[in-house]
């Protein structure tokens, strides 16, 4: 299945969860409700540190991301973990690109967030076109901070790693 849908990250997950665990339900669903929640968290966390200023909306996204998946088909199906896998890889991919953004926003930089979207995409599709998104939650990080070199230069930048990243996860 892994091989065969190009979702390695997605298969080594299951085979090792499979093979820490065997296959405990308890442990399954605990872990798929820890995915969403380190993904709702991640989340939470890229926005607030895009928008500051509104925490109650960061606080409320965090929550909705949380309850409004189908928690309780959890209970009927366990291979809804891929989606929640894949979020929390794009949205480590988010934090990395807007740590990029704060620091010294050069080309060698990118490599992780790079390396992070596509891992997300090559776990399951639902961070697929989202990373077309990320200039909007890394570009209010990089206004914030007072002393950078042109703002041309780095979205022509943030730009290209974007496009990048997406030819290079399509590709694969």
């Amino acid at each position: 299945y892994a091989r065969k849908f190009l979702r390695p990250v997605e298969g080594l997950y299951w085979i090792s969860l499979f093979e820490l665990f065997g296959f405990n339900k308890v442990v399954f669903h605990l872990c798929s409700l820890l995915l969403l929640a380190g993904s709702a968290a991640l989340m939470g966390v890229c926005l607030d540190r895009a928008f500051p200023g509104r925490r109650v909306c960061v606080s409320i996204a965090v929550l909705l991301a949380f309850f409004l998946p189908p928690v309780s088909c959890l209970t009927y199906v366990v291979f809804t973990d891929n989606s929640r896998l894949s979020m929390l890889l794009f949205w480590t991919s988010v934090l990395a690109f807007q740590r990029w953004a704060q620091q010294s926003s050069r080309w060698r930089g990118l490599a992780l967030p790079m390396g992070l979207y596509v891992s997300s995409f090559l776990t399951y599709e639902t961070s697929s076109f989202l990373v077309f998104a990320v200039p909007l939650l890394v570009w209010p990080v990089y206004r914030g901070c007072s002393d950078r070199y042109s703002d041309r230069a780095f979205l022509i930048k943030l730009c290209v790693a974007i496009l990048a990243a997406f030819s290079a996860a399509v590709a694969l």
